[in-house]
């Protein structure tokens, strides 16, 4: 299905200057624009009801992306934090301990954590398994 669009001169000009520094067609770039709010509203809906009584969007997005990563990384955790609990950010084991209540006391008032809880109302704190593997 083609549908014509009018598009004022001011955003013609604008998608013009993308489309020149980007090296694609207007239709390539609305398109790319539409892909990307309707992945958007994907994400939103289904991160909406249950869940977004608890996260935003991007607390979301946060935990997803720690969590991921602490799977790409279990083995090496394993390794060297079996049994442990870790404050993970990013790749990074920030601090570790056997205790977890011990842990957050520890960390909680840090700027990484205040930071953290301000932007999503979270922290990636997890059990490092005594063996496992990546969640697929």
């Amino acid at each position: 299905m083609t549908i014509n669009i009018q598009i004022d001169s001011e955003h013609l000009e604008k998608l013009a200057y993308i489309g020149q520094q980007t090296h694609n067609d207007p239709s390539t770039l609305l398109s790319q624009e539409i892909d990307r709010q309707y992945q958007q509203l994907q994400i939103q809906t289904a991160t909406s009801g249950v869940e977004e009584l608890f996260w935003s969007t991007e607390a979301h997005s946060y935990i997803t992306k720690q969590s991921d990563l602490f799977d790409t990384m279990l083995p090496e955790l394993i390794e060297q934090y079996a049994g442990r609990y870790v404050l993970f950010e990013d790749g990074k084991v920030i601090d570790v301990d056997v205790d977890e209540d011990v842990l957050l006391d520890r960390v909680w008032e840090t700027d990484l954590v205040r930071d953290r809880i301000a932007k999503y109302n979270s922290i990636f704190c997890h059990l490092v398994p005594l063996e496992g593997k990546v969640n697929a």
